[in-house]
């Protein structure tokens, strides 16, 4: 009886191990949907930068993600995803730039600068 009690107990403890397995496939595949969403993104956007003025930026993203691809400890994974979503929002800051001076940025458009500019009045 004693023995027939330990079978019993089994498939509840592989029953429990299957369903930690299942949220680890689960939390696996939806950071791999999100890996991929920010590769796809970041290629179009190198890709287009590419198009404009040349340079590595494509192969800059590519080769970043070649080489932390086999990447398993999920602590470090989640950095990646981290850093990778920076480097989203630097590439995403250089596709919106469109070369010319920014007026956010600007420097030396008043006074003193301006050419014939007054004094401001103390």
């Amino acid at each position: 009886m004693f023995a027939a009690g330990l079978r019993a107990a089994r498939p509840a403890h592989g029953l429990a191990r299957r369903q930690i397995k299942a949220e680890h496939e689960l939390t696996t595949f939806i950071r791999r949907a999100a890996v991929r969403a920010q590769y796809r993104e970041m290629v179009r956007l190198a890709r287009d930068r590419a198009k404009r003025d040349g340079g590595d930026v494509l192969r800059q993203v590519q080769a970043g993600y070649r080489r932390h691809r086999g990447e398993r400890d999920s602590f470090a994974v989640a950095q990646l995803i981290a850093e990778g979503r920076s480097s989203l929002r630097e590439l995403r800051a250089l596709a919106d730039d469109d070369g010319g001076p920014s007026a956010e940025y600007e420097v030396g458009v008043d006074w003193p600068w301006a050419a014939g500019a007054a004094a401001p009045a103390r």
